[in-house]
């Protein structure tokens, strides 16, 4: 088969999850005798092992239809695999303006973005030291109901949209069916399956040297991942495990504001290492933390486990509990329960055994995830569609 795989952002897997998944999947297929291509909007340095190309412009264009249409003519393209599920580049590939072509969209988010927890995800202080940004701000506060419901209403239409006009839509969990036909009104949802992200990592056959080290890895904003409640639960925690640090990996707008709320409000114990390449950071770790509103399946947990590193996490997506079992391969917090959050973090870190038989069972679990297992996976949906 000739499959295109469309990223919204650069062809680059170092630059983020969705990229690094993506790209794992595309080169198994090609392991697999099929024939790969990339597109993309932006167009980066760089050289890759599996053929590049470029839409002529931003958006939903005549430009890029025309040009589209005679890629898939040249090329001979069987399958689309749009990464850009939850862009509005869902409305460039699609059936609608796209045909003689079979098209899988692919959602990398859980559906429900940040709507249920929609009011932890603003960043809009009231005292602050501009009177006007405060006033500002509370208007944006009373608006906030308003642009909660035209957000649900427009994501909603983008879904039905996506589904309307693709063969498959694939989710990353089984429990996001349901979510993403509820949000799009659809009575039948055939058209959706669920397919889990493959493990990226080899797991090292030798021991690993795991040292007193509390892990965070993501990018740094307020918006999903709310590394200021992680913050907060390291300060209860500290005062009793001093020998203990805490590394948060990553960057983003929100690291200057991170840093200083850690010194204003004395949390001891913290490392900002900034972007890293992160195997070497899972495999010293022993726990890894996470305080984000939502997810998709997130590679960091399954990364994670794979280097036997035992996940905390916040019970605010509901794949939580298809990657982890509580209590036995990690643990899963009730949503902004900062105490139970920092009693289960204080207990891994009192008791080693107990902490080690889950890290086992962690890493065997992920063997689900194989990449092998994924790609057949992608290859029985590929045959369905194209037979």
């Amino acid at each position: 088969m000739n499959i295109l795989f469309y990223f919204v952002n650069q062809i680059n897997p170092q630059c983020g999850g969705t990229e690094r998944v993506a790209d794992n999947v595309a080169h198994g297929l090609k392991a697999r005798g099929h024939n790969i291509y990339y597109m993309s909007n932006d167009r980066v340095p760089g050289e890759y092992d599996i053929p590049c190309f470029f839409l002529p412009e931003l958006g939903v264009t005549k430009n890029n239809i025309s040009y589209l249409r005679q890629f898939i003519l040249e090329y001979k393209i069987d399958i689309i695999i749009n990464e850009a599920g939850n862009c509005e580049e869902v409305r460039l590939f699609s059936k609608e303006h796209l045909h003689n072509v079979k098209i899988i969209t692919e959602l990398h988010f859980c559906p429900t973005l940040s709507f249920r927890y929609y009011y932890k995800s603003l960043y809009l202080p009231v005292v602050i030291s501009k009177p006007k940004t405060s006033v500002i701000n509370i208007l944006k506060w009373l608006r906030s109901p308003y642009q909660k419901a035209k957000l649900l209403k427009n994501t909603g239409k983008r879904y039905k949209y996506m589904y309307e006009y693709s063969d498959k839509v694939v989710v990353l969990s089984p429990s996001y069916i349901k979510e993403f036909a509820d949000l799009a009104n659809l009575s039948d949802y055939s058209k959706i399956i669920s397919i889990y992200n493959p493990n990226t990592f080899i797991p090292s056959e030798s021991p690993l040297q795991k040292e007193k080290v509390v892990l965070s890895i993501g990018r740094l904003d307020y918006s999903q991942k709310r590394i200021d409640f992680l913050l907060d639960i390291w300060k209860q925690v500290y005062a009793n495990h001093k020998d203990w640090t805490l590394e948060i990996c990553g960057d983003g707008e929100f690291k200057g504001a991170l840093m200083q709320y850690a010194v204003q409000n004395n949390i001891k114990g913290v490392k900002f290492k900034g972007n890293v390449t992160p195997q070497p950071y899972y495999q010293r770790a022993r726990i890894l933390c996470m305080t984000s509103l939502y997810e998709g399946t997130p590679m960091v947990i399954i990364e994670a486990m794979q280097c036997k590193c035992v996940p905390i996490v916040y019970d605010t997506y509901s794949a939580a509990k298809n990657l982890i079992a509580d209590g036995e391969t990690g643990y899963i917090i009730p949503p902004f329960d900062k105490q139970s959050y920092a009693e289960k973090l204080s207990r891994l870190m009192d008791d080693e055994d107990l902490r080690q038989q889950m890290a086992d069972k962690a890493l065997a679990s992920t063997k689900r995830f194989d990449l092998d297992k994924i790609i057949d996976e992608w290859e029985i949906l590929i045959k369905q569609l194209c037979k």
